[in-house]
């Protein structure tokens, strides 16, 4: 599997393949990197607003991020879907 190698705020990152995601932190704040719908690069904040679970733990399924935890779906702007 080939990963690419983006830059992310002047920090290089392993970017996330189509269907995956990239957990890191920056100033001790949780984030993931995931290919949206349009195959565009996304960051949003490591926390599901329902119960504060990781969605870092989920899956991406169709360009959404998907909370492991009730399967709410967020999109490249991190706004529930």
């Amino acid at each position: 599997v080939h990963h690419a190698v983006e830059e992310v705020l002047g920090h290089p990152v392993v970017s996330a393949d189509e269907g995956g995601h990239h957990f890191f932190t920056l100033h001790d704040e949780p984030y993931v990197l995931f290919r949206d719908g349009a195959g565009r690069i996304a960051c949003v904040e490591d926390r599901c607003p329902h119960r504060m679970a990781r969605l870092s733990s989920g899956r991406v399924v169709d360009g959404k991020l998907e909370c492991g935890y009730h399967g709410w779906q967020f999109d490249g702007a991190g706004a529930a879907r």
